[in-house]
């Protein structure tokens, strides 16, 4: 029943909104929604599928920076990059709800296996916990886990939107935000 959950806090630097601490969140790379075909390319062939790759990664972070403007989450200066299949976002949100929405947009994308986050937050809030899915998961089972009530599970549906358009959409290997009551 342990939650599967991986954050490493790599380092804390001064920032003038706050301090900022970097973290990595680690997700499933080939589960999620196709962003461009990044991380299909095999490592053994010529430099110049690496240059493809490149260019691949670079047209993924800017379809997924389109897709945060889409959804109309507030953050300023937002740039992501893509290196390996690691996404690194760099930005200021409006608070940490649309911080961790955004962290969750990238990490669930096909081919992202890991997301840096150098993002900092206008105003700060509970920060959420993340659980990944798992199979015969349910919102509600994931509520019991955490609310030790079913009945609670549009808590987090609410959280995931507009991720999630129905809460039976969930599938194993997604990662979800897990408000705190």
């Amino acid at each position: 029943m342990g939650l599967r959950v991986k954050v490493l806090i790599i380092f804390i630097v001064q920032n003038p909104l706050r301090i900022t601490k970097m973290r990595v969140f680690s997700f499933i790379k080939n589960i999620g929604i196709k962003v461009f075909g990044i991380g299909n390319m095999n490592p053994l062939e010529v430099s110049q599928a690496a240059v493809i790759e490149m260019r691949l990664e670079e047209i993924a972070a800017i379809k997924l920076e389109e897709i945060i403007f889409d959804l109309k989450l507030k953050v300023k200066g937002l740039s992501i990059s893509i290196d390996d299949c690691v996404a690194i976002v760099k930005g200021i949100a409006h608070n940490q709800e649309t911080k961790e929405k955004i962290i969750l947009i990238i990490g669930n994308c096909s081919g992202i296996s890991k997301v840096k986050d150098k993002m900092s937050v206008e105003h700060e809030e509970t920060e959420s916990s993340f659980y990944t899915v798992e199979n015969k998961d349910s919102l509600g089972k994931i509520a019991k886990l955490f609310y030790n009530n079913p009945k609670l599970y549009y808590k987090i549906f609410e959280a995931n939107k507009p991720m999630l358009s129905h809460p039976n959409n969930i599938y194993p290997g997604l990662v979800l935000r897990v408000p705190c009551l």
